[in-house]
């Protein structure tokens, strides 16, 4: 399992979803009554339910029934405070331990103690994060106690994950700040997870989010790895959703990926999950048929949409379809082609497409406007890097790109290779923060920063690159030859490894 982002903005969480069979949760955002009152006690010799009087001191915390919709049982219930009384004896405060492991909370009568787990306590400034399992939260408010106060006893937080209840199957609070295998602590079943850059342990951004602590993300090679357990297995039955902000909204941000499942957001800044089969057991079954002699050529995500370029070789027209379900298709558009055409891509909330020397782009599915033509040659691929819109050509083998996408005078030619290098571009994808592509010649480049292009492989000149794919941290490449389609993968490091598909 693999999160990866440029700021995981603090958690993972889920509310109004009870009925699910089981949450999965990367540390909690809010789960949330907000706290209304907070009032110092002193014990008294009369106090019956005074929870134990080594305990010299309790504040009672009413919840906020405003905020509260519904009724929920064994909730993890957010206390955040900061407060001159919590900070440690040694600092002029009240708590007994400079771990605060002196707190504990108990519900309305005072004397029955609740699970709680610390995320964050600080001796110097009194700042407190803390969950605490309710028994019942709902509309018609709650008390509940926290005591502090006593220098000698034991540590009184809850140690395996008593906290969450048995819908949770992982909660990660991400303010570890670590760069060991498995330091990054799962509070629930012991599923921690290990920081990566690459294919190396690597320390992370420490960051503050809404609540404690969160990690900042390069968006690129670096994502916290969870190794698989019977704990994680997904099926149809579990809900996901992840705060995060991210810098960049014009391509595809990976948030989360395990085996066959994605969850992604789009360019036009929408959330996408994909995958409800296990990988180990994956099968296909036919979405819609086009009919004989239509070839689908690209597809893209737009406004809820599945859209699709098929071509009609009786026709010579490529045909753009929409669907919201993948299976009952409505005509977008129909081009009349010569050479080439597809490449669908979203940037800057508008669909883009190529047809022969033209990109056309749309800003509702339905109206397309041309953008920019050239006159010497025709594109074949088209993809979104480092907050441009790139496209690339045969023949000539060139790539333009555009900051904006629309108004012809937008688009500038960015790289001509030579005949040696590569004349015809037939793939291009983003991996490891940089622009690949691939083409004739059997030889993949790639770029930084759009402007200097660098050999990356050479598979021979006898080679075709067909199609260049990211799945698991690795480049995946499509080459063929006189004889033989293989497949490769590139890691993190730049090494080509090859992956053939089985022989009959």
């Amino acid at each position: 399992m693999v999160f990866n982002m440029k700021l995981f903005r603090k958690k993972i969480s889920f509310q109004k979803i009870l009925n699910k069979e089981k949450f999965y949760i990367l540390a909690i955002l809010f789960l949330v009554a907000s706290v209304r009152v907070f009032i110092d006690f002193f014990p008294s010799s009369a106090d019956a339910n005074w929870y134990h009087a080594d305990w010299k001191y309790r504040q009672k915390i009413s919840t906020n029934s405003s905020l509260i919709d519904g009724n929920h049982n064994s909730y993890p219930l957010l206390v955040s405070i900061t407060q001159d009384a919590l900070k440690s004896i040694w600092s002029g405060g009240r708590v007994g331990k400079v771990n605060g492991g002196d707190i504990l909370f108990t519900s309305s009568d005072g004397t029955t103690k609740l699970f709680h787990e610390i995320e964050k306590y600080s001796f110097n400034s009194g700042e407190l994060i803390a969950w605490v399992k309710v028994p019942v939260l709902n509309d018609l408010g709650q008390d509940i106690y926290m005591y502090y106060g006593n220098e000698s006893c034991s540590d009184q937080w809850d140690l395996f994950g008593n906290v969450w209840n048995d819908r949770y199957v992982a909660v990660y609070h991400l303010g570890d700040n670590c760069n060991t295998e498995g330091c990054y602590k799962d509070s629930v079943s012991g599923n921690n997870a290990s920081p990566y850059s690459g294919d190396n342990l690597a320390n992370l951004n420490d960051n503050f989010g809404k609540i404690g602590g969160a990690i900042s993300l390069d968006g690129n090679r670096q994502y916290l790895k969870i190794p698989d357990s019977l704990d994680l297995d997904l099926d149809s039955n579990f809900t996901i959703e992840v705060f995060s902000q991210l810098n960049e909204l014009n391509r595809y941000n990976s948030l989360f990926d395990k085996g066959s499942f994605s969850m992604k957001v789009d360019p036009a800044r929408r959330y996408n999950f994909l995958g409800l089969v296990d990988p180990d057991q994956a099968s296909f079954s036919l979405a819609s048929n086009f009919g004989a002699g239509k070839v689908v050529t690209s597809m893209a995500i737009f406004l809820n949409h599945l859209f699709v370029t098929v071509f009609d070789e009786q026709s010579s027209n490529m045909n753009v379809y929409f669907s919201p379900d993948g299976q009952y298709f409505q005509s977008s558009g129909v081009f009349t082609v010569s050479e080439s055409f597809g490449g669908l891509n979203v940037f800057k909330d508008r669909l883009y497409l190529f047809v022969d020397n033209t990109i056309y782009s749309s800003n509702n599915g339905s109206a397309w406007t041309s953008e920019y033509t050239i006159s010497s040659d025709v594109f074949v691929s088209m993809v979104v890097f480092n907050n441009y819109l790139y496209a690339g050509t045969k023949e000539n083998g060139r790539i333009y790109r555009s900051l904006i996408g629309t108004g012809g005078s937008s688009w500038n030619l960015v790289k001509d290779f030579n005949d040696e290098e590569m004349k015809e571009i037939t793939t291009m994808t983003v991996y490891d923060g940089k622009l690949f592509m691939g083409g004739d010649n059997g030889r993949i480049y790639l770029t930084a920063d759009g402007s200097n292009y660098f050999l990356d492989n050479d598979f021979g000149v006898e080679s075709l690159i067909t199609a260049l794919g990211v799945f698991d941290g690795r480049l995946w490449v499509g080459v063929s030859d006189a004889s033989l389609g293989n497949t490769y993968y590139r890691d993190f490091s730049g090494n080509y490894t090859m992956s053939n598909f089985p022989q009959n």
